[in-house]
């Protein structure tokens, strides 16, 4: 895990990414409980069936999903934040077979399957969440863990 800079540093790099979560936060949380566990203020939305949250808490690149009251889905979109197999954006493509095995889906992605990129997913042993990595042929893009169906979901909120 990259470690941040600046005042709270080790708690902001403390949030690791796995299928029930990102650091405090557990999926299924309101946002009133989620903010309580990432000790950050409670966040309002202006959308309240879909929108993102980014706690102040929280290290960069790392936004919450919160879909009609409840936190279903993280999304990163930069290095610095890492599943507890130490994968984040920028890592092999190959450290995420490694790390998953038969356990990993390969899909082409929607729009860019003429480029190579790929969507790499893990469901839980239960189906009922898991983790997407967005690859090129080389490195992690970007990488979300949620809930179903919104951990699926390519364009966000739907």
């Amino acid at each position: 895990m990259t470690l941040l800079a600046g005042p709270g540093c080790a708690e902001r790099a403390a949030w690791p990414v796995t299928a029930d979560g990102a650091g405090p936060v557990r999926f299924g949380m309101t946002p009133a409980e989620a903010a309580g566990a990432a000790r950050t203020p409670v966040p309002t939305f202006p959308d309240a069936s879909c929108d993102y949250w980014d706690p102040d808490s929280a290290p960069p690149g790392l936004s919450f999903m919160i879909e009609n009251g409840r936190v279903v889905r993280v999304d990163i979109d930069s290095a610095g934040v890492s599943t507890l197999h130490g994968l984040q954006v920028g890592s092999p493509v190959s450290a995420v077979r490694k790390a998953f095995g038969n356990a990993l889906r390969d899909e082409p992605h929607k729009y860019e399957w003429e480029a190579g990129w790929r969507y790499l997913t893990v469901v839980a042993p239960d189906s009922s969440r898991g983790l997407i990595f967005e690859v090129d042929s080389q490195v992690v893009l970007t990488f979300r863990a949620g809930l179903w169906p919104p951990v699926g979901y390519v364009e966000h909120c739907s």
